[in-house]
């Protein structure tokens, strides 16, 4: 069941990235989350939810960059850290792959999951600022 997700505020000098898979990418990560039950149940669910909300941020003049995911990798890093394969560990994963290429700018990392409106809102649970990279 979905359930209103809080509207929260990004920082106007934030960089927003988002988690982008593949279809055979996103089949791998159904199957290795701990979460599923977060998540969109189709990948074209999913990619529909996706891109409206990246023609929502950018119709607000912001800009957003598609970080590609590669589900092995993603478990490979989780499985270093000691940690679960859940919203959380995704975010930070995006994080981790955009501090290897950007420059120091606050970034925005959005998940999507199936909690909520297609209203291009975030949950306060599914959104984080992760500071300054580099």
């Amino acid at each position: 069941m979905k359930h209103p997700r809080p509207k929260t505020t990004i920082p106007p000098d934030a960089q927003i990235g988002l988690g982008w898979y593949t279809r055979e990418q996103w089949q791998r990560l159904i199957e290795v989350v701990g979460d599923r039950s977060k998540l969109n149940d189709t990948f074209e669910d999913w990619e529909r939810n996706a891109l409206s909300a990246v023609r929502e941020i950018e119709s607000q003049g912001r800009s957003i960059r598609k970080v590609m995911v590669n589900v092995e990798a993603l478990m490979a890093w989780c499985r270093e850290r000691g940690c679960r394969i859940d919203g959380a560990a995704r975010a930070e994963y995006v994080v981790h792959l955009i501090k290897m290429t950007e420059e120091k700018r606050p970034w925005v990392v959005r998940i999507w999951n199936n909690q909520g409106s297609d209203d291009g809102s975030m949950s306060s649970d599914a959104h984080r600022v992760l500071g300054r990279t580099g």
